[in-house]
């Protein structure tokens, strides 16, 4: 059997705070539990020494599928660098203007990507603004001088 899942836009846009992970992959499971075992087959013998047991029995934080701790831009480190505007998830209303871009935290000099691609750089600790190529989703990204950083969608809509 051959189960596929697939949680998103029509159009293949974004969906911030969602991933396969998190959206699709429970209803996956959840189908395969339904189905159960294919008929006629004979479930394939564990390897020697091998530890069986139920997910009741499994230590509390490997019973559930979680996010991890760089899932949807939220480092886990408390002195990492943090996105304040505009935040993960946001739909900015955007007019044309320059965006400001916010964070706080991290350790150093401060660099912006959007979609991957650096901004130059403004002065230390000052807000930084982007002109967005047009409208819709932005992967917004900002980077401390340690490497550690933060990530943000944006959604730009008129």
């Amino acid at each position: 059997m051959t189960i596929a899942v697939w949680a998103g836009r029509p159009d293949g846009t974004p969906m911030p705070g969602h991933s396969g992970r998190t959206t699709a992959a429970p209803v996956l499971f959840k189908i395969a539990d339904l189905l159960g075992p294919a008929p006629g087959l004979s479930a394939p013998q564990p390897p020697p020494n091998a530890l069986l047991l139920s997910r009741r029995d499994l230590p509390t934080h490997l019973r559930r599928l979680e996010s991890g701790p760089f899932d949807n831009g939220h480092a886990s480190d408390p002195g990492a660098p943090k996105i304040l505007y505009p935040p993960d998830g946001a739909v900015v209303a955007w007019d044309g203007a320059a965006v400001p871009l916010e964070a706080t935290g991290g350790h150093g000099a401060l660099r912006w990507l959007v979609d991957g691609r650096p901004l130059a750089p403004a002065a230390a600790r000052r807000a930084l603004y982007w002109r967005p190529d047009g409208l819709g989703f932005a992967q917004l990204t900002v980077i401390d001088a340690q490497g550690r950083s933060a990530r943000a969608t944006v959604r730009l809509a008129q």
